[in-house]
């Protein structure tokens, strides 16, 4: 891809402060796009805000929780208010589980599933509603799902559902807004070495990576770097002008 494909367009992205999220916005910045960044923890937010300034990238940043549709829909009226309509928008906000370890789906609190569906699914909608209703035509959304998504993992059923609707989501808004020339896609990653792999793990990276080698093809984990180039070929109209409605895997063969 040549650098300055995206430069100087706009483009909003939710879940900013760290991982895949983070890595998506320096990436982008570095490719000369201005960025409206979004995410519920303020502190880790300014960190990405500041390393994009550092390397003079240009972007500003919103205290958001994607469970608010009122907090959304500000936050993508203010930034089209002073940077102008989008081009484009990714979508990153989502958490594993509710805090400790994995469950069945017997152990399952009602709470346990009204966190991590309201903010990987339902907060997801409300971005995507927000984003869409102030996208230029020709612009593109890039969701982040999971190669969870795409099958089933025992002990986390609400992350799965979550991430499987994504894809729904995402295919059904596809064809709503072809017509505007607007293409809506996902990122589908595998394992990635983020700080919420540990936290929500609750594993060592050493028991990762042994059990990492055991379902995944190229036996190692991703960065957050290698998603965040997916995601800059689906925003950029001239490397995938024809893709839309897809989910792209990037997740070592995983899901192969």
């Amino acid at each position: 891809m040549s650098t300055g494909d995206l430069s100087g367009t706009v483009v909003a992205i939710s879940g900013a402060a760290s991982g895949i999220g983070r890595g998506v916005a320096v990436l982008l910045a570095k490719e000369g796009v201005i960025l409206s960044l979004a995410d519920s923890n303020a502190e880790s937010l300014r960190v990405t805000a500041e390393l994009i300034r550092a390397e003079g990238g240009q972007c500003k940043e919103f205290v958001v929780d994607v469970r608010d549709g009122l907090a959304v829909d500000s936050w993508v009226s203010q930034t089209v208010a002073s940077m102008g309509l989008l081009q484009g928008a990714v979508n990153c906000a989502g958490v594993l589980r509710k805090g400790g370890t994995g469950a069945p789906i017997t152990a399952k609190s009602d709470e346990d599933w009204d966190f991590v569906l309201d903010i990987n699914l339902t907060g997801m909608f409300k971005c995507m509603r927000a984003q869409l209703s102030n996208l230029c035509k020709g612009g593109s959304v890039v969701n982040i799902t999971s190669s969870a998504g795409m099958m089933g993992l025992p002990s986390d059923a609400p992350y799965c559902a979550s991430k499987h609707g994504i894809i729904g989501l995402t295919k059904s808004a596809a064809k709503e807004v072809a017509d505007q020339g607007i293409r809506v896609n996902c990122v589908a990653p595998g394992t990635i070495d983020t700080p919420m792999l540990g936290v929500s793990s609750g594993k060592t990276k050493e028991t990762l990576m042994h059990e990492i080698k055991g379902h995944t093809p190229l036996a190692r984990m991703g960065s957050a770097d290698e998603v965040a180039k997916a995601v800059l070929f689906l925003l950029d109209n001239n490397q995938s002008s024809f893709i839309t409605g897809t989910v792209l895997s990037v997740d070592g063969g995983m899901t192969a």
